[in-house]
Order: structure tokens, then sequence, then C-alpha cells
């Protein structure tokens, strides 16, 4: 789930500058990985997820200014 935050402020009648913010990933829930294919030589590692994929949270900001 991603967000995103903006608030433009009028510096005059034709210009204004424009801050925002977006978060990615605002909950921060990891995707767990597929468990790798089943190892005969070692049984103790069957069905073990040991890693996640995807991107932790991201914080972005972004600062225009129109005219």
């Amino acid at each position: 789930m991603d967000l995103s935050v903006g608030k433009t402020f009028r510096i005059a009648e034709t210009q204004s500058v424009l801050f925002r913010t977006e978060f990615l990933n605002v909950a921060n829930h990891p995707s767990f990985a597929n468990p790798p294919a089943a190892d005969v030589e070692n049984p103790s590692s069957l069905a073990k997820i040991n890693s996640t994929v995807g991107n932790p949270r991201l914080i972005q900001f972004s600062l225009k200014y129109s005219f």
C-alpha cells in the first residue's frame, strides 16, 4: 500500500510551490519468498522460508516550483 500527501503554497498569482511526500510500502508488511525446492540431503531445511521479496518502507520528499 502506497500513500502520497501534498500541499500547494501560492507565492504570487502565477507562482506556487508544491511540497509532496510519498510513502512506499507504508504498512511495512513483509512479503515472504517461496520456500526453496526440496533438498533430499538436508531435510531440516524443508519448507523453511529464509528471505523476503520486495522493498522495505521508502519515504520520498519533493519540492516543485512553478512559475
